[in-house]
């Protein structure tokens, strides 16, 4: 009794998550903003679906009524992995991917399919003797379970390590990341990769927990999708992906691709790729041919030209703006900012930031101006990045700095 209940509870879980998939894909491939990334989360949301649907046959034993449906959709799960990589990449800016390419990254899914062609075309009665077959062997490990399993999750570390070297690109090319939607974007695709890691072990071990597996899995994705649908692209001012598209291609944050072909090159051939967040290091210059005085000069121009212009004043200040300022290539800045001063783009503008609203909380003259207002007017756009960037670069929050600094005006 108690396991024809949980077999019924698990089928009607099942059942919810597979309408409720293939009602979030209609309305991601039909809604009228971002169409290009919302498509490919679309295709990913219908292969989940469809893998649901062979559960929910398996599961309430409706596979017996219908054996012609046995084994029909199990290949689409090498589908998942690939629509939501080309969505991460498309999200960031980039929808210019060959269809060469793409095809390359189908190749498991259409050998899987070929593989279950031969199953179509078995009678009835194969396909259920196949099936009990299956059924007696649930507690086994199954080897295309396992490799289905580990191609999802290296697909989901390839768009954890895309959400990386982008978010590195970001900071050394922005000095305001209020505008970027990436942070969602990143802790979802860490959710996901954590959550097939954790299937993968499952399966690996033969300890498979469907009452965990579906829930984790559909909040996985289908969070994934309800956040795609509401945030769409990290850029969402128009114009701005045509701009950063050719820098991404050739900084290597984002694949490289048949837009870098028929684009004209900016930057030496030379150029390497852009290292992941948080390694800012040699490598990304190695072949760079300025030479140690110019180093040195491009140092003292953009520390005058911080002093003087205060550029950082201007709340979407960008490195290519700064370059044009200053007449100098933006990858040379980014190039003195890395290795030379050991900071990126946006760490650096926002230590300025932070430098003027300390003088001007030292100062008695800005004692009837608010915070916030101070923030502003040098160069913060949000209370929330404000306060997070003073308390990671000072070690106290703003209030705490404002009052100690009153006690050591008044002794």
């Amino acid at each position: 009794m108690e396991r024809t209940l949980a077999i019924s509870m698990l089928t009607l879980l099942r059942t919810i998550t597979l309408t409720q998939g293939l009602f979030l894909a209609s309305v991601l491939w039909f809604h009228h903003g971002h169409h290009a990334a919302n498509r490919w989360l679309a295709g990913a949301m219908i292969a989940f679906s469809l893998c649901t649907l062979s559960d929910v046959l398996y599961v309430s034993g409706a596979i017996s009524h219908a054996p012609h449906l046995a084994y029909a959709f199990d290949w689409t799960i090498f589908l998942i992995g690939p629509f939501l990589y080309w969505y991460t990449v498309s999200a960031m800016g980039d929808h210019h991917v060959s269809w060469r390419r793409r095809a390359l990254h189908l190749i498991p899914a259409l050998l899987a399919l070929a593989f279950c062609i031969p199953i179509f075309q078995w009678s009835s009665a194969d396909k259920l003797n196949a099936i009990q077959r299956d059924l007696a062997a649930s507690s086994e490990i199954d080897p295309l379970l396992v490799a289905a399993s580990l191609h999802v999750l290296l697909y989901m570390w390839a768009c954890y390590r895309q959400s990386r070297r982008f978010s590195a690109w970001l900071r050394n090319h922005y000095s305001n990341l209020d505008s970027m939607k990436s942070k969602w974007l990143f802790t979802l695709i860490v959710a996901n990769l954590v959550v097939w890691g954790c299937w993968f072990l499952a399966v690996v071990s033969g300890a498979r927990y469907a009452w965990v597996e579906s829930i984790a899995s559909s909040i996985a994705v289908y969070g994934l999708g309800y956040a795609g649908f509401h945030y769409g692209a990290v850029f969402r001012q128009k114009g701005t992906e045509a701009a950063i598209e050719t820098s991404l291609i050739n900084t290597g944050a984002l694949e490289n691709t048949s837009l870098a072909q028929s684009q004209p090159q900016t930057q030496p051939q030379t150029q390497p790729q852009t290292t992941v967040s948080g390694e800012i290091g040699i490598e990304k210059y190695a072949k760079s041919a300025l030479r140690a005085e110019q180093i040195t000069d491009y140092q003292n121009r953009i520390a005058a030209c911080m002093d003087i212009e205060k550029p950082y004043l201007e709340p979407n200040l960008t490195l290519r703006s700064l370059a044009d300022q200053m007449n100098i290539s933006a990858h040379h800045v980014s190039q003195v900012l890395s290795t030379n001063m050991d900071t990126s783009f946006y760490d650096y503008v926002n230590r300025r930031r932070i430098n003027e609203v300390k003088r001007c909380l030292n100062d008695p003259t800005y004692n009837q101006q608010t915070i916030l207002d101070i923030a502003l007017a040098s160069g913060f756009s949000s209370k929330a990045t404000f306060n997070s960037v003073f308390k990671k670069t000072v070690g106290v929050t703003p209030s705490q700095y404002r009052s100690s600094a009153s006690a050591r005006a008044e002794n």
